[in-house]
């Protein structure tokens, strides 16, 4: 009796996959000793904190180490930097806005705050990130005694109207909270997708008998 080998053709697509991720750039995120309550721009100090981007990409959100507001709504704003000092309202490059109440505690967490479209930011530039709000203080968390974040520090509006427009000062012994998240894509290839049954293969041939 012969053996009959049938050998079946497999239409296949090569094709490349983009798949994007969030990368975790710039951060200052151990250490914290004090709470600098402020953003309420009638009766706190605003505070903001600057930073040196590592790899130049599109940025989605940024999330922030503090105890929330618990009314009305808050702004996170990333701004451009003149001299290492965070600019005033000229320098918005990004905002994330939204309820108080949204936030997910009362006590210290970190709190994720997504733009409205992510920014891009540009490798090696020093940037800066605040929060304002409009009924009571976010109680943003920092390191007041030795803080070993080197890309920035911490800046401050204590002028009447505390608004941050512009900003006061900035504290090189200290420094705020904070992890910024960078978009990154990366293709796979090849791929060989089976056309006949929608299923993906490492071969192009397969064989039976």
């Amino acid at each position: 009796m012969k053996k009959l080998t049938i050998f079946t053709l497999i239409l296949c697509l090569t094709v490349s996959v983009a798949i994007a991720s969030e990368s975790l750039d710039a951060y200052f995120d151990t250490g914290d000793d004090a709470t600098y309550s402020g953003g309420y721009g009638t009766t706190d100090n605003i505070y903001a904190q600057t930073f040196t981007v590592v790899t130049s990409g599109d940025f989605p959100y940024i999330d922030l180490l503090g105890t929330r507001c618990t009314s009305g709504d808050y702004t996170v704003t990333i701004r451009t930097t003149t001299a290492g000092v965070i600019d005033g309202n000229s320098g918005i490059l990004a905002t994330a806005s939204g309820a108080c109440t949204s936030l997910s505690a009362t006590s210290p967490d970190w709190h994720r705050f997504t733009f409205s479209s992510p920014v891009a930011l540009t490798s090696g530039v020093v940037y800066g990130v605040t929060i304002i709000t409009t009924a009571n203080s976010f109680g943003w968390r920092g390191d007041s005694t030795a803080p070993s974040y080197t890309g920035g520090q911490l800046c401050y509006d204590n002028s009447v109207p505390r608004d941050g427009n512009p900003f006061t000062a900035c504290l090189s012994t200290d420094d705020l909270m904070f992890r910024l998240y960078r978009t990154d894509t990366v293709s796979y290839t090849p791929l060989d997708y089976n056309i006949l049954y929608g299923e993906w293969y490492d071969a192009v041939i397969a064989t039976s008998t």
